[in-house]
């Protein structure tokens, strides 16, 4: 990331910015997990569709590539 405005405090706010992005995306993870993890404990296999297996699947994949 550049320094456009040659801005002395940038990097400060750049790391302010990161940090608060990480906290966000953490929360979001958990709450990923926790809906993965409730759906398919409480939707029986038989009641679910492919499209919705593909979806669980593909965030159980995300979630665990940590």
């Amino acid at each position: 990331m550049s320094n456009p405005n040659n801005n002395k405090n940038f990097n400060d706010e750049a790391l302010k910015i990161n940090r608060t992005l990480k906290k966000e995306n953490d929360t979001l993870r958990m709450y990923l997990r926790e809906v993965c993890e409730n759906a398919d404990e409480d939707i029986p296999h038989y009641s679910r569709t492919k499209h919705f297996n593909a979806a669980l699947k593909t965030a159980m994949g995300y979630l665990n590539k940590e």
